[in-house]
């Protein structure tokens, strides 16, 4: 099986290592599946606003990477779920 990417840094983990927990800790690998973040962006808060600025310039280069508008890209950016500045 591939890796899973998380979802707010864009570390890549081994899927089998998540699933079965030799990667990470049972409860970190429930944090992870549900999208709050990694061991890798735990340890650094700054990758993670760093990833998604990253990405949204990539699809502001490349827009047929994202079925969103830029606007909307850049507030997804700006203003993550949850409305929490980072």
């Amino acid at each position: 099986m591939g890796d899973i990417h998380c979802a707010r840094c864009g570390e890549p983990w081994e899927a089998d290592g998540v699933r079965h927990q030799t990667e990470m800790s049972g409860s970190e690998a429930e944090r992870f599946l549900t999208g709050q973040g990694c061991p890798h962006c735990w340890a650094d808060p700054s990758l993670v606003r760093n990833h998604q600025v990253e990405q949204f310039l990539e699809d502001l280069v490349d827009p047929g990477n994202v079925d969103q508008e830029p606007l909307e890209r850049l507030t997804a950016v700006v203003l993550p779920p949850g409305g929490r500045v980072l």
